[in-house]
């Protein structure tokens, strides 16, 4: 019990942040158009700061070496990806969230490269891995009706993967990038004691945080809908 709270607590604060990197990133960004669900193309960005090519829907041609070193790129280097950690870095600095970085510009400097290092290296595993194995990085919307079936597709999709045949297998590539990012970043954690174990807790937070993301890019057609109105 002990350990399911010490787990769970962070969760829930990595959801509570995400929150507000919801709010604000919609609010800075002017890239995301008027796109109605099954409509959305490859080019189009479907979220506020997220890499352009991740969504699709349906069953669309396997991307090549080239279109997931394309797909690594922007998803690495992109301004989206810029945008996004400096705008979580923010949010870490003004929240006060792991006081160790301390305070002021180079605090925060420090906080953005670890953070930076984070996203680089999960990116990158994710990327050697998933091509290596011939898994699809892409974001998948369900092209479902009604919530349960929309929201169990996207919990399905946790630590599911589309691979290049069109079958479905263990994210390992996800997995093994989110493990490897969060542990080198506790390892330049100032203060860090058992970074390996902390490791491992940062990327059970970093998958449930995806989770929480992804369903929320499931149903933002239907949130910019209802924002329109």
């Amino acid at each position: 019990m002990i350990v399911l709270t010490r787990t769970t607590l962070p969760v829930i604060r990595s959801f509570r942040t995400g929150a507000a990197f919801l709010i604000c990133s919609w609010a800075l960004s002017a890239q995301t158009q008027a796109i109605q669900p099954g409509q959305l193309p490859l080019n189009e960005p479907d979220f506020p700061l997220v890499t352009p090519v991740e969504a699709v829907q349906g069953h669309p041609a396997p991307l090549d070496f080239k279109g997931k070193t394309d797909y690594f790129f922007k998803s690495a280097f992109s301004m989206e990806t810029l945008g996004r950690v400096g705008l979580t870095t923010t949010i870490g600095q003004i929240g006060g969230v792991a006081d160790e970085w301390g305070t002021g510009g180079m605090a925060y400097g420090r906080r953005l490269r670890n953070n930076y290092t984070r996203h680089l290296v999960s990116s990158t595993v994710r990327y050697g891995i998933g091509a290596a194995r011939g898994e699809d990085p892409r974001f998948y919307r369900s092209g479902k009706e009604g919530f349960l079936p929309r929201a169990g597709f996207v919990l399905s999709r946790s630590f599911v993967v589309q691979m290049d045949n069109g079958s479905k297998s263990l994210a390992v590539g996800r997995i093994a990038g989110s493990f490897a990012g969060n542990t080198l970043a506790e390892f330049m954690r100032p203060g860090t004691r058992d970074p390996w174990t902390q490791g491992l807790t940062r990327t059970a937070i970093s998958l449930g945080s995806d989770t929480g993301m992804r369903m929320l890019r499931e149903f933002w057609p239907d949130i910019k809908s209802k924002f329109r109105k």
